[in-house]
């Protein structure tokens, strides 16, 4: 696996700062397809979070639900 050229902690954080993509890809030294390919890497990453967060309370609903038909 290739190094990283930065960290994805700073990337959110920059990302939340309001930052442009262009403007975080010259702070890095590196292409803004590259800072692209990272930003849907988080949100992947972050989807799978909440998804597996609330996975219990989806299906305490679902199992609620069919006992009540």
């Amino acid at each position: 696996m290739p190094q990283l050229k930065f960290d994805r902690v700073q990337l959110d954080q920059l990302l939340r700062a309001g930052k442009k993509k262009s403007e975080i890809a010259k702070l890095f030294g590196v292409s803004k397809g590259a800072i692209t390919h990272a930003c849907k890497e988080l949100r992947a990453g972050v989807c799978t979070a909440v998804a597996l967060e609330a996975g219990h309370k989806i299906a305490a609903n679902h199992l609620d639900a069919v006992a009540q038909l």
